[in-house]
Formats: structure tokens, C-alpha cells, sequence
């Protein structure tokens, strides 16, 4: 589902859509990819805020998180 959000025309929308029903909320790598749509849209600022909620939210694997989270 994560692939087919970001080759979506609005990428971002699909993602704060699934923020909304709560799907993925507790993955890692739907923070990851949903930071980086946003990050290609030139808000880096929103990006990190989304990888915060991610870290926040508890989800997993928390470490991959943080350590994504650090490098971008």
C-alpha cells in the first residue's frame, strides 16, 4: 500500500488520509515515506514533524525510525 501512495498524483493526501483512518500509524516505514513525499515537495519543515509524530506515535521499528529521522 506504501508503493502505491507514493507513485499516487497527490501522494501527500493519500498519506494524511491513511493518518486519518489510522492506517500504518504504528509503521516505521509509512512515516519514512510519507516524510520523504513531503520533503520532494520542498516542506522539510512538515517532514520532520511527520518522522516527530512517527517517533511519538510509538511506531515500528522505533530505531529505524530515529535513525531515519537523524539523517534526513
Amino acid at each position: 500500500m506504501l508503493t502505491q501512495a507514493s507513485s499516487h498524483k497527490e501522494p501527500i493526501e493519500v498519506y494524511r488520509h491513511m493518518n486519518s483512518k489510522g492506517i500504518g500509524t504504528k509503521l516505521a516505514k509509512y512515516y519514512q515515506s510519507w516524510a520523504l513525499a513531503t520533503e520532494d515537495s520542498g516542506d522539510t519543515k512538515a517532514a520532520d514533524k511527520i518522522l516527530a509524530l512517527g517517533v511519538s506515535n510509538g511506531a515500528q521499528p522505533t530505531a529505524s525510525l530515529a535513525k531515519f529521522r537523524e539523517s534526513v
